[in-house]
């Protein structure tokens, strides 16, 4: 079976301008559907959508994996590939696929909370804030408890490592080029969900993720392993999802 790191290039060659606009793509859909949901909120009459905007942050994410994901699609039809390729670019049993994810897991969860609350008092000089998994209603937290995880591994890391990160490297980009592309784009695009108009929050947003995109960028590097990046986002915006839904719940 043909897979994305079996590519034709001859005759399906890569688009530079495809690629790039797939690293940037996730952050540009998260502000349009933001923007989108902040329109909705300003006709059905809120006098503060943008800060009424901020609840609806996982609903802003799930909007955007699917523009993400009929992209991928759209973009791998043109090389004359499927998403199923994509994501199941090597043959592994899924046992050892479940043991990889078990100790990623403990290294995505260390390095989430060392660059959450780290980041936190490098850029505030105190613990981050908790706006994040506050206000939403109760039917909502429940109905996008388990599409916003879901969502977001079958979109975000395909789209930064399994494509753009294998494609760069046809273009003829180094291993740290490669690594540190997809690692800042992944980080970054963090910065526009949710989108709060303070350039202190930005730059944590930012940070957060750093040390964690760079880790993961590193290993899928060196193994070419998807599927168990995709688990472990699963399970960690998994939890995610259930700190929303207990808080809601109050």
């Amino acid at each position: 079976m043909q897979t994305n790191l079996q590519l034709n290039t001859v005759e399906h060659p890569v688009q530079k301008s495809r690629v790039l606009f797939a690293l940037v793509s996730r952050t540009l859909f998260f502000l349009l559907t933001g923007g989108l949901i902040v329109v909705a909120l300003i006709v059905s009459g809120s006098e503060k959508p943008l800060e009424d905007y901020i609840k609806w942050w996982t609903l802003q994410a799930i909007l955007a994996n699917i523009a993400t994901f009929f992209f991928l699609r759209h973009s791998l039809k043109k090389e004359g590939l499927t998403y199923k390729q994509l994501i199941n670019d090597q043959n592994r049993p899924w046992k050892q696929e479940f043991k990889t994810a078990g100790w990623l897991l403990i290294v995505g969860i260390i390095c989430g909370y060392a660059g959450t609350v780290g980041g936190g008092f490098l850029v505030f000089g105190e613990a981050p804030p908790e706006t994040m998994f506050e206000g939403l209603p109760l039917w909502a937290a429940l109905v996008f408890l388990l599409i916003f995880p879901l969502s977001v591994a079958m979109t975000e890391l395909p789209t930064y490592f399994a494509y753009s990160m294998n494609r760069l490297e046809q273009l003829g980009k180094g291993k740290w080029s490669v690594i540190l592309w997809a690692a800042f784009w992944l980080a970054f695009q963090h910065v526009a969900l949710p989108l709060v108009l303070d350039w202190e929050f930005f730059l944590w947003r930012f940070v957060a993720f750093v040390p964690l995109a760079i880790v993961i960028a590193i290993f899928y590097y060196k193994t070419r392993r998807l599927r168990p990046l995709m688990m472990v986002h699963f399970i960690i915006d998994l939890q995610v999802s259930v700190m929303i839904l207990l808080s809601a719940w109050k």
